[in-house]
């Protein structure tokens, strides 16, 4: 697994070079990948950006033999084996890096966690991919290996991600993003300063993202990666946000604006960038949580989910927006929003959509802005303003509130997707048949069709 290291000259063992210089270590158990890593083409690469590297002298597994057994690193960047069962665990009982409890023999995830844990230097930060069951599995004592690293304050920010993509595998991922200082200041000596997040863990739902490039292989899209990049830098406070804030739609970065650096020509992550300087890019975002796709939750919200660290059930629900009615000539709305807590903000307008996105985008009303709003709970239709406005004021009466309250917990409330689930169920049956009957006649269809080729 690579591991990045950055040192200043004094705390060295870097051979004294010049502060921000970069030396990677490695190590692979496979061989014929490990030769992919140590063919001419990629040592030379390195070389010719002064890139030092040590990537072990032989292929060996990490677990039982770690090549760089002392090394702390600044950063640690993994994609392990997925509940790898026959990793020799039971061999491994009292190993150093099991801090927080020795792992279960049957599979290896929170082994791999402890491990990077392990070599991570005292402002380190790691990000690696997981098997979505080392968000919340109990298993051999998984659960509380994971509660012990929430309670360590390691967690910075978990990413659930859609299935798909993968060639070797279908099953969703996440992405897990430790650090060791959430204190805020310098993460690294001579980086830029980060916010103050002890306490706090960044849950990102990620799971909607991508395009399908055929029926069984799905590929996040650049402006999917901005937006998960981008949140992360903007929540962390680091100037990363400014580079994707940056970007056009051609994946060409407009120079940032510093006295210290130019940025430019930034295509997608994983393929070659053109640095011109020291990066020390000026922030530009600022982060707030997206219903239905992030949210920044303390620990005592997690504990209340007993240290499962799935976002899913932090974010909300996120109302979608396709699924609200468009504005039409003569209609008006009356609507009530759900906020954080359970109270219930209530209001008028000619065009849901674009009112909606204005209240969780901050600019709606002072009381969603406070409250966080999770989804339109109810909507009516009405046919003149003056109308939807003596219907919120009546909605908004003691009587009203109570009525409102008890249709939305009912399921008797006009919700976002149409009509109240009773009507829905009334109307089944008809859909239902229809279907049916469209399905025999293309059946026939098609055997007419077929007839003449004798098939």
């Amino acid at each position: 697994m690579p591991k990045g290291k950055t040192q200043n000259q004094k705390a060295n063992g870097n051979g004294g070079k010049a502060k921000g210089d970069l030396s990677i270590f490695g190590q692979e158990s496979n061989p014929t990948t490990r030769r992919l890593a140590k063919n001419v083409p990629v040592r030379k690469h390195l070389a010719i950006r002064g890139i030092e590297a040590d990537l072990g002298e032989e292929n060996a597994d990490s677990f039982h033999r770690d090549l760089h057994k002392d090394l702390k690193a600044d950063y640690i960047l993994a994609n392990p084996p997925f509940n790898m069962s026959d990793w020799g665990g039971d061999r491994l009982r009292d190993d150093v890096r099991w801090k927080y409890r020795a792992p279960p023999v049957g599979n290896a995830n929170f082994a791999w966690v402890q491990h990077f844990i392990h070599h991570l230097a005292p402002t380190g930060t790691a990000g690696f991919v997981l098997a979505n069951g080392s968000m919340s599995s109990n298993t051999g004592g998984e659960g509380e290996i994971r509660q012990a690293i929430i309670e360590a304050d390691l967690v910075d920010c978990m990413v659930a991600l859609p299935g798909q993509l993968f060639y070797s595998t279908q099953i969703p991922v996440c992405l897990w993003f430790l650090s060791r200082n959430k204190r805020g200041g310098a993460s690294v000596p001579a980086s830029r300063k980060f916010t103050e997040r002890r306490g706090k863990v960044l849950f990102l739902d990620a799971r909607k993202m991508g395009r399908m490039l055929d029926r069984v292989h799905r590929e996040l899209t650049e402006e999917d990666i901005q937006k998960i990049a981008g949140t992360y830098h903007a929540w962390r406070g680091d100037g990363g946000a400014s580079v994707l804030a940056s970007r056009g739609k051609e994946g060409k970065g407009s120079s940032v604006a510093s006295p210290h650096q130019t940025y430019s020509d930034i295509p997608a992550f994983g393929k070659h960038a053109r640095w011109r300087g020291p990066v020390d890019p000026i922030f530009h975002q600022t982060y707030s949580d997206i219903p239905g796709f992030g949210k920044s939750a303390k620990l005592d919200e997690i504990r209340a989910h007993g240290h499962v660290l799935t976002p899913g059930r932090y974010v909300g629900a996120e109302e979608a927006e396709d699924d609200l009615p468009a504005p039409r000539p003569g209609v008006f709305f009356v609507y009530a929003i759900a906020c954080e807590g359970g109270s219930l903000y209530i209001g008028h307008t000619d065009d849901l959509r674009r009112r909606w996105r204005e209240h969780i985008t901050g600019q709606g009303a002072d009381w969603t802005n406070a409250h966080k709003p999770q989804r339109i709970a109810h909507y009516e239709e009405l046919t003149t303003r003056e109308a939807a406005v003596a219907r919120e004021k009546e909605l908004k009466t003691t009587a009203g509130r109570r009525w409102l309250k008890a249709a939305v917990a009912d399921g008797r409330a006009r919700q976002a997707g149409g009509e109240p689930f009773e009507e829905k169920m009334k109307l089944l049956p008809a859909k239902l048949e229809e279907q049916f009957a469209e399905s025999a006649r293309l059946g026939k269809a098609i055997r007419r069709n077929l007839k003449p080729l004798d098939f």
